[in-house]
This record gives C-alpha cells, structure tokens and sequence, in this order.
C-alpha cells in the first residue's frame, strides 16, 4: 500500500476548508449613506450595519428622533469605495493591522487563501469613523471597518494547517505552530484613543491599543493630524500601527 498517498488524501479530506457561494452580493454598490444616521452614535457606542450598539452588543435608543445621534457629538468619515478620501500606503503595515488588530485574515498556520487570505482584504474596502462627545475631549472612538474584495457572482476561502499541526491534530494535540494567531475577531475594530496636542498644538494624536483579546493588545495604534483640530470641517490624517503609517487620507465631518 502507497502510505504516502493514504496520507495525503486523509490531510487533504480533514483539514481542507473549501467553500464556493454562487451569486454573491456585490460588494461595491452606489447606496448613499446617511452620516447622521449611520455614524452618530453616542459616545460609549460603536456603529455596525446600520445601527448603534452599546459595549453589551444592545441598540442604542433613538436621540433627538435619529437613530443614536445627539447634535453634540462630533463625528468624521473617510473610506476608500464611496468618498475614496482613505488611501492604503503601506500594504506589508495593512496586511499585519488586519491579521493582528482585526483577526480576518491569515488565521491558519499553514496556507490561507480566498476571503481568509489577506491579499482579498488589502485588494478589498476599508472604512474610518471617528466620534467625539466635544471638541476639547481628551478622548475619542475609532471604529475601523474592512471588507474582502470578492467577485460579485462566486467567491471561495481555504485555511490549511501545516503538516505539524495535523499530525498533533490526529492525535489530539493543541496546534503550537500558530500561537500567535489565536484571538477574537474584532471588525469593525472599535477603540477608546487618547488624544493629545502635537506640532506645537497645531494638531493632534490619538493614541491606543488593540483589542485586549487580540495579538494586537499591545500594538500601539495611532491616529495622527499634524494640522488641524476637530471641530475643522475636514482634517488631514494618518493611521499608524506598531510605529508605522499605512493609511493617509481626510476625514469630512458630517
């Protein structure tokens, strides 16, 4: 008997994810979104999908007849497939922001490709909200949202593990070549950043941490306007991870 080929096949069977979905939405589409409604959540809230949502996963109530909006709040956008204002510099940067501080891609040990390779999302649709209850707060909340760019009628995914992993698996061993890969997957990636004045106050920086429960939990993240304050209709920035710029763009307040 051909033990190698037994083997093989039994790796290929077991531990191949493949999944291929016919007649997928496009992902790019000419819907306007409503800044008010969309994006003015309160502060202590994050949006997703159309509503606001409090750090227990429960909808905020409608404000002033809006869905989770209160006039004070200061609220920006920037992305990269409606208002194209967010531009990706840095792919190696990007690709290690996706796979550390959001968990979407590049999970499994051995290969990963299609919607769970990260080359789908660097290729893909980001979007930058930032929200602030005044515009002297000494805090605000960046909520950073990513979607894999996939063919509008069929895409696919495949992780595979690599050949250590699946021998362990066979026998009932924990993985230990993807260690650092394990966490939960935070998108949109929601944060609380610090902000203080840079450039002799003629800006700002606001400055955080990932996700407690990612790898990212000690990545520094940043979120960098060398001129400019927020209550500026528009505001030039720069989006930093572990010391480094991958994103520049302007926001737009709404």
């Amino acid at each position: 008997m051909n033990w190698k080929k037994v083997i093989l096949t039994t790796s290929l069977t077991l531990t191949s994810t493949l999944m291929i979905i016919a007649c997928g939405k496009d992902t790019k589409n000419n819907e306007q979104i409503n800044p008010y409604t969309a994006y003015g959540c309160p502060a202590g809230s994050y949006y997703s999908s159309g509503y606001c949502y409090d750090a227990n996963g429960q909808v905020v109530g409608s404000q002033n007849g809006i869905n989770g909006y209160a006039g004070q709040n200061i609220n920006l956008i920037a992305d990269n497939y409606q208002y194209r204002n967010l531009r990706i510099k840095n792919g190696g940067v990007y690709k290690d922001f996706l796979r550390k501080a959001l968990h979407v891609c590049d999970q499994a040990s051995g290969a990963n490709g299609g919607v769970y390779g990260c080359s789908a999302w660097i290729s893909g649709y980001a979007q930058l909200a930032i929200q602030t209850a005044a515009t002297q707060s000494q805090s605000l909340r960046m909520v950073f949202s990513a979607y894999p760019y996939v063919n509008q009628n069929a895409w696919y995914g495949y992780q595979l593990p690599t050949v250590g992993d699946f021998f362990r698996g066979l026998i009932g061993m924990p993985s230990i070549d993807n260690w650092d890969r394990y966490g939960a997957t935070r998108n949109p990636l929601s944060l609380d950043l610090i902000v203080s004045a840079i450039n002799k106050s003629q800006g700002f920086e606001a400055r955080g941490y990932g996700d407690t429960y990612t790898q990212a939990n000690r990545s520094l993240i940043q979120f960098i306007v060398t001129n400019g304050k927020l209550e500026d209709q528009k505001i030039d920035f720069q989006l930093g991870f572990e010391g480094q710029v991958f994103a520049t763009g302007t926001m737009y307040r709404y």
